[in-house]
């Protein structure tokens, strides 16, 4: 599905010399029994047992791959086709911001607490660490004072490895001290989910932001910028809309929506804040806020389905396209912010995978076409596809 508007279907296919064994095999005999009469003035046709036909499939072999890696090695130079380290270095030409964004770590708040009351104060060092039962450890940001009189600190804390697993981790699961030097400290727990942690920045997200990057350099503040430099705060964000209210000059709206089409986490919108808030991008005159984007709801999303009677005897493949279809189109419709809710394109995807119709005007949902405007992203309720049977044309 194509990321922030770059559809690699809208760059031309290009191939730098021809692959096709059968064609090769065909220029290079008839090459050979053309030169041999040439020579001798003798009609010669190689059979399929020629020895000299069998050599040249050997040397044929040599070309298709020689042929392979000069297409292969030419398209890695171009955007559309490059892969690794070769579209890594394709980014590196618009300098740091068209480098791959590493893998981030997730945070969360650790609270800890003392046995009992103390005296004095009880210092709980930079660099603390405490750990789930599957083990996943964080560690501290700060230097924390628990006073006199005080059993209990919060202290910010971060994945010490970075990545996704690191994520979801619900109020108390990260609960086991690992390492402190602070007396009488006996608990921790953490007192948010974990979130922000995402993976080293794929392919398909670099190649889309390397697109958008020719928008970054402006220094005006336009959609292009905003959204190259939101996209480049989590690799796991598909999406991004900027909006600013006329009326209100100088006040930028960011919606960012992370991938599959989940809303973005506090720790998420704060990358997202920092990196488009700061002071070498945003413009002066702009005041800059970012929010998760508004879900538009449904009251139901339920569909029904019939295949032709003529098909029955593929019904059950039909079935499992029908299904496909229908989770691709749910897919569909949540990783677009400002996509319109729309029955149709439900219906359209369900007739192609080989449904004879659909009908959800009988069904007690309120499954309608919705505007959604650019703040808002769809988000259909228990959606429901039911296969009716077969039926006549």
């Amino acid at each position: 599905m194509p990321l922030f508007g770059f559809d690699p279907s809208i760059v031309p296919d290009i191939d730098f010399c021809v692959k096709d064994a059968s064609v090769v095999e065909s220029d290079v005999i008839t090459k050979y029994e053309a030169m041999f009469y040439l020579v001798t003035r003798i009609n010669k046709t190689l059979g399929r047992g020629d020895p000299v036909r069998l050599f040249l499939l050997s040397i044929i072999y040599q070309l298709v791959v020689q042929r392979s890696i000069v297409d292969s090695t030419g398209k890695e130079n171009l955007l559309k086709y490059a892969h690794g380290a070769n579209l890594d270095n394709i980014g590196a030409r618009w300098g740091l911001r068209g480098l791959r964004i590493p893998a981030t770590y997730a945070s969360t708040t650790l609270r800890f607490s003392l046995s009992n009351v103390l005296t004095a104060s009880s210092t709980i060092p930079l660099g603390t660490r405490a750990a789930s039962g599957s083990g996943i450890q964080f560690a501290t940001t700060q230097e924390g004072i628990i006073l006199p009189g005080s059993v209990t600190i919060d202290l910010p804390a971060t994945a010490v490895a970075a990545g996704v697993a690191a994520n979801g981790l619900v109020p108390g699961q990260v609960n086991q001290l690992v390492s402190w030097s602070a007396p009488f400290l006996v608990s921790v727990t953490n007192t948010s989910t974990t979130s922000g942690g995402a993976d080293i920045e794929s392919d398909e997200h670099l190649r889309a932001r390397i697109w958008m990057t020719p928008e970054s350099f402006s220094c005006a503040g336009p959609y292009g910028a905003y959204e190259f430099w939101a996209a480049s705060a989590n690799p796991d964000i598909i999406d991004v809309s900027v909006w600013s209210d006329p009326p209100h000059a100088g006040q930028v709206y960011i919606y960012p929506l992370m991938k599959d089409g989940a809303l973005p986490t506090q720790a998420v919108l704060d990358q997202v804040y920092a990196a488009c808030n700061d002071q070498r991008i945003r413009p002066l005159t702009d005041q800059v806020f970012v929010q998760a984007p508004i879900p538009v709801t449904t009251a139901g999303c339920l569909v029904k389905y019939w295949i032709k009677t003529a098909d029955g005897q593929f019904a059950n493949d039909i079935r499992m396209k029908v299904e496909q279809a229908f989770a691709d189109y749910l897919i569909w419709q949540k990783t677009k912010i400002g996509r319109d809710i729309n029955p149709s394109k439900c219906d359209q995807m369900i007739v192609a995978a080989g449904a004879k119709r659909t009908d959800i005007s009988e069904n007690t949902s309120t499954f309608e076409f919705i505007v959604v405007n650019p703040q808002s992203v769809a988000s259909l309720t228990s959606p429901t596809l039911t296969y009716m049977g077969l039926e006549d044309e």
